[in-house]
């Protein structure tokens, strides 16, 4: 095992620490002996751009993601999501920790008459709490301080450390240290704000895991605060003299609220600014194609309406928009305010930003980040603002452009947020733009005549979203009704005949919902011409564990799930101990199409294929037991970049193996349209793979004649004796 050091800096990187830490000490005044003082402002004048520009550059890299997506990342890393008021205490515990090793390195720097504070200064400090070391499986073994030693998957910490937690909590320690009364901390350079970010990345992850271990013992189904606590009080215990106290609030001396603010309303202004640039190099999207995107996902997606033919009403119909969007952001700061003013907290944290939008737009987000608003009113009240339309909207960065209008707007007395609390303040603006525009959509629809939308719906629906956050307030919580089982003993009939069927699905155990993917969500709403990109998922049906029962497979893009049959008309879902729940290498799903199941060793059990669109296909040999082995990189079948479909399997050559015949729909990844034709031939060619034997394949499709460049959407073989079952059905999708 080694330690881990950090990758020396690169020239370039160098550079732009050297950069940084000019810009940094040009806010505090060095004496002799390497002692800094405060200048004779009480807070320096302009934002942190050390710390800013880590978090452009990694948010540039990688999506910046939203503060849900982030959440939910956060929640499914060890397999048990947290309360909300664990996730509070989780970031309060990471920003304390910050406090402490920023507070360490400081006076480390200082002893060593360095001006700033470089990675050294924090690693020595850091390790004060938890060594890191490398194992030869990739692992990272972290030995607290306590001797305890907890083990961490290194892709979890790459996982981890592509998102600006750890970044932004060192950000909200900066701020909060302009209006401490204390001794100001020394600046950190570039390499010591990674090494301040990795340290909380590593200490962050162990706390979630500890507090994961501690949810399963206790048979929780969510992590409860007091599990982080504790969890964190394991890893990085507090000394006693700051256990249980904030450190802003003990060394506070009542700042200028009049500084405090140009503080703020600069630091806002610059994170608002670096998360625009990092929407644009991410998106690579002009803003005059950005307006067309805009005005289409509109009337796609989220309104659900057509705006108006003439640009100059489109252009009046998203400034009577974003006007709404201001109005809102300036009402969801004022109810911040009064949290952050009613808890004594001189910035807006994430707890106030947090209850501010549970008061104005009461929601809940499921695993798939969808947002169910105003979930404790009646059906016909309630509205699911999908994950992509919420996604694809802030990409267009309104919600941060409204933030700070409604800032700078806002009366000198109203608190700004912190770092941590504008990204929930920000994506609370963007999910109520969606719920704003559906409301309107749903008013537009309510029309005598087809009517197209216009900037007169918002102000309607608007007052319909302000009136049920108003009632749901008071509404208590909903409890989802149970569901009438049609099979069950005493059921009537309907009045209008006889019934063949009965739907048992909630007798027999199965829940499985069928979505598409993320990643096929976002590519739809990122195109002004969409190609036909419909979702199918499918199911097969074959006793898989050989007891003589039927099983089921379901696959989709929220996840694939098998189903046990006990016999008996009831079923299990054992995915994860058959491992079936596979996943892409960012951690979402992919988009399946067609399950199969089928023999392909001949060794008498059923083996599985599934064909994605943009991924591998993927193969899976049954080891018997209802148990699997993913064989796909060995089986050759290709898939990634690709628009995979429905296939079949037939013994094309004789020789008792089965092979494999694969569809393809199009090729819409790469921007390919259909014709008008009606007979289209610019799809990609259908492929014929010949079974080798021992579960490996190969292309024959070329000269087979089988090569079909048709939109492929179904493909089957004769019925008659087979070598073995393979019973399979594929769909557009819905609840099963």
């Amino acid at each position: 095992m080694q330690p881990i050091v950090p990758d020396p800096p690169s020239p370039l990187r160098a550079a732009l620490g050297l950069l940084a830490s000019v810009l940094a000490l040009c806010t505090v005044v060095v004496v002799a002996h390497g002692e800094p003082r405060e200048p004779e402002e009480t807070l320096r004048e302009s934002p942190p751009e050390t710390i800013l520009s880590a978090i452009e550059q990694l948010e540039s890299q990688h999506d910046a993601k939203c503060q849900s997506s982030a959440s939910r990342f956060e929640d499914f890393l060890f397999g048990t999501p947290l309360s909300a008021q664990a996730r509070l205490a989780h970031d309060e515990a990471k920003r304390r920790v910050a406090l402490r090793l920023w507070s360490a390195a400081s006076r480390s720097a200082a002893e060593a008459g360095d001006a700033t504070i470089e990675a050294g200064h924090v690693d020595r400090e850091a390790a004060a709490i938890a060594i890191p070391t490398q194992q030869d499986d990739g692992r990272i073994r972290l030995e607290l301080a306590s001797g305890r030693a907890v083990e961490l998957e290194g892709r979890r910490l790459e996982q981890y450390a592509s998102i600006a937690y750890s970044l932004r909590a060192v950000l909200a320690v900066d701020q909060e240290q302009l209006l401490a009364g204390g001794d100001p901390l020394r600046p950190l350079s570039r390499e010591g704000v990674d090494a301040l970010a990795r340290a909380l990345d590593l200490l962050s992850l162990a706390a979630l895991e500890l507090a994961d271990r501690d949810a399963r013992m206790r048979n929780e189904f969510e992590v409860a605060k007091r599990s982080l606590i504790s969890a964190w009080a394991r890893v990085a215990p507090m000394p006693e003299a700051a256990a249980g106290s904030d450190a802003l609030a003990a060394r506070s001396a009542s700042p200028d609220p009049a500084i405090v603010r140009a503080q703020s309303l600069a630091l806002l202004e610059r994170i608002a600014d670096g998360k625009l640039l990092a929407y644009q190099r991410y998106n690579d999207i002009d803003g005059k194609e950005a307006h067309k995107l805009l005005v289409f996902n509109i009337s796609r997606f989220y309104a659900r309406q057509p705006l108006s033919r003439y640009r100059t009403d489109r252009r009046t119909f998203i400034a009577a928009f974003r006007s709404r969007l201001d109005t809102f952001a300036g009402e969801l700061l004022q109810a911040a305010d009064e949290r952050a003013s009613a808890a004594g907290h001189h910035l807006i944290r994430a707890a106030d930003a947090q209850a501010a939008t549970q008061h104005l737009v009461p929601q809940r987000i499921d695993e798939f980040e969808d947002v169910h608003v105003f979930p404790n009113l009646p059906a016909e009240a309630r509205v699911t603002l999908e994950a992509f339309d919420c996604d694809s909207l802030r990409d267009f960065g309104l919600h941060w452009r409204s933030l700070v209008r409604a800032a700078r707007a806002a009366p000198d007395a109203r608190r700004l947020p912190d770092p941590i609390a504008a990204e929930i303040l920000a994506e609370t603006i963007s999910q109520y733009g969606v719920l704003l525009l559906r409301l309107a959509g749903e008013i537009a629809d309510q029309g005598v005549a087809a009517v197209r939308l216009h900037p007169d719906h918002l102000a309607p629906a608007a007052a319909v979203a302000g009136d049920r956050a108003l009632r749901h307030r008071t509404a208590p919580a909903h409890e989802p009704a149970s569901g009438v089982i049609a099979s069950a003993p005493g059921s009537t009939a309907p009045p209008d005949g006889e019934r063949f069927f009965s739907d048992v699905t909630v007798a027999a155990g199965i829940d499985f919902t069928h979505r598409s993917s993320r990643w096929l969500g976002e590519f739809r709403q990122r195109l002004l011409k969409t190609p036909p990109t419909f979702s199918g998922g499918g199911v097969a049906a074959e006793d898989v564990d050989g007891d003589g029962d039927v099983d089921l497979l379901f696959v989709g893009g929220g996840g694939n799930a098998l189903y046990l049959n006990d016999g008996s008309g009831r079923f299990t879902d054992v995915t994860e101990q058959a491992a079936l729940a596979a996943v892409r290498p960012d951690g979402t799903h992919g988009e399946p199409r067609n399950p199969l199941f089928a023999d392909f060793d001949n060794d008498g059990r059923p083996d599985v294929l599934i064909t994605y669109v943009n991924d591998d296909h993927r193969l899976y040999r049954n080891l018997g037991s209802a148990r699997f082995e993913d064989v796909s990189a060995a089986a050759g079948l290709g898939g990634a970049g690709l628009v995979g479909g429905p296939a079949t399997v037939f013994d094309f050559d004789g020789d008792g193996l089965l092979d494999i015949y694969v569809s393809y729909f199009g090729d819409y990844l790469h921007g390919v349209m259909p014709t008008l034709e009606r007979d289209n031939r610019n799809a990609l060619p259908n492929r014929l793979f010949r079974n080798l034997g021992n579960l490996r394949f190969s292309d024959v499709s070329a000269g087979s004649n089988a090569d079909d460049t048709g939109w492929a959407q179904a493909v089957s073989t004769p019925a008659g004796p087979r070598r073995s079952p393979t019973r399979t059905s594929t769909g557009t999708g819905g609840r099963t």
